[in-house]
């Protein structure tokens, strides 16, 4: 297994030996890290707007000794008319090891690990975030964060809240949780940005925040993703704060000891409010750091198997 484009190319002991190994990295010497991976290089290919996802692979990188190539779509050439193929095909002559790819394009990923696998076997392609559907990093870092905080997640609830239908954060997360066998999955939103029950199968879909956070023990909020969204589908910020913001009266629903998560964006004053994105049952900068550790386990997963 040579790419990353969606959870599913992953198994149950796949994504427990890139935890365990971001648990080695987490504590091993900065110098020592920095041998691990010399010389081989990292091309990032961020073709759509990204902050934490992009800078975390590429610190990633970096910490672990490697080169990085950063180029975005408005400087390459693909203005020119230049295929996707032939972009990856121009980095890996200039000396790639492995790509990490974002996109508005769904399939792009897994066509060009398709495409690579035949021509250059020895290189590897990481989904950053493609589209609607997925992002596999994010959800491994999210339950790589859950784990941290509930060591016996089988026993606890989740919800995730927010723009369900548009999210490729919450398809990933899930089928994260699902090839670990995690239940009790609620899914939270309006009824028009809810999915169809169908593609998340192993989760509850409601439309009640007030009741679905009743004694959870994790929440992880969603922005609405406006910018995959028709303008008149996009709700009222004061309405939809109303009923499916995390307030701090609606987080005193949950069990004392619950967690608060976001993958960010935040919107704050929107989905969440600012003293429960900044309070003590939050761990959103928690996510980011361990989006860090996550990114060099991969990094290592595939370089260094």
């Amino acid at each position: 297994m040579s790419h990353l484009s969606q959870i599913h190319n992953l198994s149950k002991s796949d994504v427990l030996e890139i935890f365990s190994r971001a648990d080695k990295l987490r504590t091993m010497p900065p110098e020592e890290r920095a041998l691990l991976l010399q010389h081989k290089i990292l091309a990032n290919v961020f073709f759509e707007p990204s902050t934490r996802t992009r800078l975390s692979f590429e610190s990633a990188a970096k910490q672990l000794g490697m080169h990085v190539l950063t180029m975005n779509e408005s400087q390459s050439s693909r203005v020119k008319g230049e295929s996707f193929l032939d972009t990856l095909l121009t980095l890996k002559a200039v000396g790639a090891d492995v790509f990490v790819i974002r996109t508005k394009d769904e399939n792009i990923c897994s066509d060009m690990a398709e495409k690579m696998s035949l021509l250059h076997p020895g290189t590897h392609v990481i989904n950053a975030g493609g589209g609607t559907l997925n992002h596999p990093t994010q959800g491994l870092l999210d339950v790589y964060s859950m784990l941290q905080h509930k060591p016996e997640l089988k026993n606890s609830k989740i919800i995730i809240c927010g723009d369900i239908k548009h999210s490729r954060v919450a398809r990933s997360t899930t089928q994260c949780l699902a090839v670990l066998g995690i239940p009790n999955i609620h899914l939270v939103a309006p009824e028009h940005l809810l999915p169809n029950q169908s593609e998340f199968s192993n989760c509850v879909l409601s439309t009640d925040l007030d009741s679905a956070v009743s004694d959870a023990d994790i929440i992880m909020m969603l922005r609405i993703q406006k910018e995959r969204m028709q303008h008149t589908d996009i709700p009222n910020p004061e309405s939809y704060q109303e009923n499916f913001g995390l307030t701090t009266i609606r987080l005193n629903k949950a069990q004392p000891d619950a967690i608060v998560m976001h993958p960010g964006p935040m919107n704050r004053g929107v989905e969440i409010s600012s003293d429960v994105a900044d309070g003590k049952q939050s761990i959103i900068e928690e996510q980011v750091n361990n989006g860090l550790y996550i990114r060099m386990a991969l990094f290592d997963f595939y370089l260094n198997p």
